[in-house]
């Protein structure tokens, strides 16, 4: 076995290429739909699916786009807004940056992982990013 962003990055490889259909959210957990969707029991899944619950980001040809950290951010930022009664399900600025990309179709083009410091456990820490650019 190898290293774990070589791990990481043969895992991604048939992602390369294939439409982002769709992403969803189940508390912190990001889920990306890739591929052609389909209707299934209970909903609509993709050819694959990447459920993402650890330090991510997505980027474009400008930039960054969003990332995980984006998630405890209010989509509407202001002095009307008490940070201290705010949750994220009350609007956050990851969804809604999200949405806003999803609108042009976007492909998964590259991706990387590399391994970054450590955790607590003493076990290598490997970040990715997903680089998405319009059809």
């Amino acid at each position: 076995m190898g290293s774990v962003s070589t791990e990481v990055v043969r895992h991604l490889e048939p992602l390369v290429g294939l439409r982002l259909s769709v992403a969803r959210r189940a508390a912190d957990l990001r889920n990306f739909q890739f591929g052609r969707m389909r209707e299934v029991e209970g909903g609509t899944v993709g050819d694959y699916a990447l459920h993402i619950q650890c330090a991510w980001r997505i980027e474009g040809p400008s930039g960054i786009l969003t990332g995980r950290s984006d998630l405890w951010e209010p989509s509407q930022p202001g002095d009307t807004i008490d940070l201290e009664k705010w949750k994220y399900d009350d609007g956050n600025l990851e969804d809604l940056r999200i949405r806003a990309f999803l609108e042009p179709v976007m492909y998964f083009l590259l991706y990387w992982a590399r391994e970054f410091g450590t955790r607590r456990d003493g076990q290598a820490h490997s970040p990715s990013a997903i680089h998405c650019l319009p059809e």
